[in-house]
């Protein structure tokens, strides 16, 4: 995968940039190892059913590695650093999926290396999962 090289002054109000991620039933069930969270709303596909969803939930925070993906390799890319991430939620995710993580340049701090972008995460069929703002420092 090729990773942009956008320094603080390439980037400008409302340059866009997407990524895919395929969300697996393994992505998911090793993404459980990984945080441990084992809540059966991620774990049991009948609990969740039972609390009326249609099957076993993506964790919020795994589509929000999307995010921590979009900055570091895409927008700003290769010099940036993730500073923060504040995400809401709209919808549910079930595996499979394939979800675009989008990020627009909402402003850039020359002074201070920082880029805010506006961040969208939507399923294949374009509805809205969750949306919110990241921040990261870009360094050359």
């Amino acid at each position: 995968m090729d990773i942009n090289e956008y320094k603080i002054e390439d980037l400008s109000e409302g340059l866009e940039e997407s990524i895919e991620m395929l969300i697996t039933e393994e992505l998911l069930d090793a993404f459980i190892e990984i945080s441990g969270d084992r809540s059966p709303i991620h774990c049991d596909t009948e609990f969740a059913k039972q609390q009326g969803f249609s099957g076993r939930v993506v964790h919020g925070q795994l589509l929000g590695a999307g995010v921590s993906r979009l900055v570091g390799t895409r927008l700003p890319g290769r010099y940036a650093v993730l500073q923060s991430i504040e995400i809401g939620f709209r919808a549910p995710c079930y595996a499979p999926e394939r979800v675009i993580v989008s990020g627009v340049v909402d402003s850039v701090s020359e002074s201070v290396g920082q880029v805010t972008l506006k961040v969208t995460i939507r399923g294949e069929d374009q509805r809205l999962l969750a949306k919110g703002t990241a921040k990261a420092l870009v360094r050359t």
